[in-house]
């Protein structure tokens, strides 16, 4: 008798429980059957409201409830009304919040944070040359050393030329230079320069996944002298013509009659 009264209360409670979840769905704006109404902020404009999820039902899963009835939403104000992504990102409205898509150079869930170049220095070699490092504006106490992939001639000109050389002699291997400067354990990321741009801070960087990071890293070789800048084929010295007959003395000559 007691087992049988037990067990009809365990129903009784399971039904209230269902029937309280479908009336309380029936109450709450559901993603199928329920249209959001609009309304009017104290600017006087006008909004649609969209609905977000709310929260929970609370009925316990085991009892295999359908989702539009243990689910309830809510009406509200659209999240991406105030300018929630930040430095030009998209805002996309969810069902439980928004979500941005950022720009080039941009990341965080609003796009807060900017991976832009701040700085470069050259280490493991000499003052022209060594493995290229960078720090970011997010991140400007951190050097990161430069992977091969996506790196131009072009990013490697506008390495050297912060540095305040004319241009670039060569780019090379990364491990053809020391960093014991360096932390063992400094990352190593890939480095985006549009071709059009012509500072090195107009370059940002990605972070990616299970990417050796030293030895495949980049170095370059900046110029010390003008010579870079020369055309191949081109005249050098002398013959180059910028030394006038003028300025050019004779100390002796050889008579045409010598004999050796």
């Amino acid at each position: 008798m007691v087992n049988n009264f037990v067990m009809f209360a365990l129903v009784f409670t399971l039904l209230v429980i269902l029937l309280q979840g479908t009336a309380f769905a029936a109450e709450q704006p559901s993603s199928i059957n329920i249209m959001c109404p609009s309304k009017t902020l104290e600017t006087g404009e006008v909004i649609q409201l969209v609905l977000k999820k709310a929260v929970t039902s609370g009925i316990p899963s085991v009892f295999n409830v359908p989702s539009e009835l243990s689910t309830w939403y809510h009406c509200s104000i659209p999240a991406c009304l105030s300018n929630t992504c930040q430095h030009g990102g998209t805002c996309e409205e969810t069902d439980e919040g928004f979500n941005c898509t950022c720009l080039d150079g941009y990341y965080g869930d609003r796009c807060e944070y900017d991976s832009f170049v701040q700085s470069v220095r050259l280490v493991g070699g000499s003052k022209s040359e060594g493995r290229v490092v960078i720090t970011s504006r997010s991140r400007p106490t951190t050097y990161m050393l430069i992977h091969q992939l996506n790196w131009s001639r072009n990013a490697s000109r506008l390495v050297c030329k912060y540095l305040g050389y004319e241009d670039v002699y060569a780019t090379v291997g990364g491990d053809l230079f020391e960093i014991m400067s360096l932390d063992n354990n400094s990352e190593t990321v890939t480095v985006r320069c549009p071709v059009d741009v012509t500072s090195i801070a107009d370059c940002w960087y990605e972070e990616r996944a299970a990417m050796n990071p030293r030895e495949e890293s980049i170095a370059v070789v900046c110029c010390i002298v003008n010579l870079c800048s020369t055309p191949r084929g081109s005249p050098v010295g002398l013959e180059s013509g910028k030394v006038p007959n003028s300025a050019i003395t004779i100390s002796s000559r050889r008579n045409k009659n010598w004999v050796n």
